[in-house]
């Protein structure tokens, strides 16, 4: 189990079903509309708040961390701070012992101006967790949909219309997907998806954001309810997995009492989720004919392989997450360390950063990581060299789990065993950057990590100074490992 949600599942019983109750949940979807937060940012704002409710942060550090995660000015970070303080964290004030209402005065507002929307929240929580009456069900005369466009097409043909019809899936028609049983449609969805998917990288936080807002009814919640509870659980640490799925499986009680179906359908939509977030991932490290965003059932399967094999994906061509607007280039083959005008790019930010980052850990720290969340390889390689020359990296991969779920990730899918020891563990994460997700070949990777030995070894970090060398029998470089 991650650290957050070992503390979130230490959290007072009272402020726990504050935190996971579904209308917090709808209160950060109002604060996230109102200042235009959506995709990824959200998920990240989401997982701040849960620091400053787990108390791994202060809460009066919440305006300066908005600032930094969304990149906003102060007085923009300040008003989302303030909303957030006031809808989220106020309603507990007792448990952060009144820093929330101190916090909201700093911030030059009144505690007291909240007090009719806690009061609602109060209520709406009993409400919730009030025991369920078994009634009769009404007989509901069912309007029939139209279903969408891209149900009956595979190719690609006016981009504005397909992406339109995805979207419309994603927030209107991803319940009825998920129960239909129908393996054409789920093809057709899955390869016009992943098609839009490798030519536009911010298509991915479009649909999350879509996703989020699907108000179609899956037990007591919406598809979107679900999702951001989901987000608030367990997304914390980069990339999903089945552990985590399974231990919020196990442990919410909204999920134990459904139905069997409605359980199975919440793991799919999940599983949508996931397949979503780790687009990227994933097809650096599968075939695209393995890679379905909605996935298949054991019926569906069989339903295919009694008529055609599902396969039609391998003609479209994705290698990484495409570049955004402004942004470096990303993942590309082309990307090298021999390349003069890289080695340019490479110094060039390494003067700016160098100046702007000022030897502070955090910053470094900060900077490096939303280099690797944006995979800049340029900021990549300039965020390496900062964290070897201010001596932080060694101890990063230990401190932070997105770090050494970097070098987890390369030893599980190298099969090495590396015993615990910190070298072998830092050599496996600078491969896991450099050749997994900067994609140097190894050789160029391992003089790269020859070259941060060295400095190692210039600031007396003698055990991390053979991390790789130089094969003169066979004329380049290698990893000690």
């Amino acid at each position: 189990m991650n650290r957050r949600l070992q503390l979130l599942q230490k959290l007072p019983m009272t402020v726990k079903e504050i935190v996971r109750s579904v209308f917090s949940v709808g209160v950060n979807d109002e604060i996230y509309k109102k200042f235009n937060i959506n995709g990824l940012a959200a998920s990240d704002l989401t997982t701040l708040q849960t620091d400053i409710v787990t108390k791994s942060l202060a809460i009066d550090s919440l305006d300066k961390e908005i600032a930094k995660l969304l990149k906003v000015d102060v007085g923009t970070a300040q008003k989302i701070a303030l909303e957030i303080a006031g809808k989220q964290f106020l309603i507990i004030d007792d448990w952060f012992g009144g820093a929330a209402s101190k916090y909201i005065k700093k911030l030059g507002s009144d505690p007291a101006t909240f007090g009719q929307f806690i009061a609602k929240f109060k209520k709406a929580v009993v409400k919730e967790n009030e025991p369920e009456i078994e009634v009769e069900p009404e007989v509901v005369v069912e309007a029939v949909e139209e279903e969408s466009p891209i149900f009956l097409n595979m190719e690609p043909t006016s981009p504005d219309a397909d992406k339109r019809d995805i979207k419309n899936v994603f927030e209107n028609q991803v319940n009825k997907l998920l129960r239909g049983d129908n393996w054409q449609k789920k093809m057709s969805v899955n390869v016009l998806t992943i098609y839009y998917l490798g030519i536009e990288s911010i298509f991915r936080d479009e649909l999350i954001r879509v996703l989020s807002n699907n108000v179609e009814k899956v037990g007591n919640r919406t598809v979107g309810e679900w999702l951001r509870l989901f987000v608030l659980g367990i997304e914390q640490d980069g990339m999903l997995n089945p552990i985590k799925k399974a231990q919020f499986f196990t442990s919410d009680k909204s999920i134990i009492s459904l139905s069997d179906e409605d359980k199975n359908l919440v793991a799919l939509l999940f599983d949508v989720y996931e397949n979503l977030r780790n687009f990227y991932e994933d097809v650096k490290k599968k075939q695209l004919k393995e890679i379905a965003i909605f996935p298949y059932t054991r019926v569906e399967l069989e339903q295919a392989n009694k008529e055609v094999s599902i396969a039609p994906v391998k003609q479209i061509k994705v290698e990484s997450a495409p570049p955004l607007a402004g942004q470096a280039k990303v993942f590309s083959k082309s990307f090298s360390l021999n390349n003069e005008k890289d080695r340019a790019a490479i110094g060039a930010e390494y003067d700016a950063a160098g100046t702007a980052l000022a030897q502070d850990k955090n910053k470094i720290l900060n900077y490096f990581e939303n280099a690797l969340a944006a995979r800049d390889n340029i900021k990549i390689l300039v965020g390496l060299q900062l964290l070897t020359e201010n001596k932080i990296l060694p101890a990063a991969i230990s401190d932070s789990v997105n770090l050494k779920m970097i070098a987890d990730g390369f030893i599980k899918r190298r099969g090495l065993k590396t015993g615990g020891d910190h070298t072998q563990l830092l050599v496996c994460f600078l491969r896991g950057v450099l050749e997994d997700r900067v994609g140097l070949t190894e050789q160029e990777a391992a003089s790269f990590g020859a070259w941060l030995a060295s400095n190692f070894g210039k600031q007396g970090l003698f055990q991390f100074s053979q991390l790789a060398y130089f094969d003169e029998e066979a004329g380049f470089y290698q990893w000690n490992i």
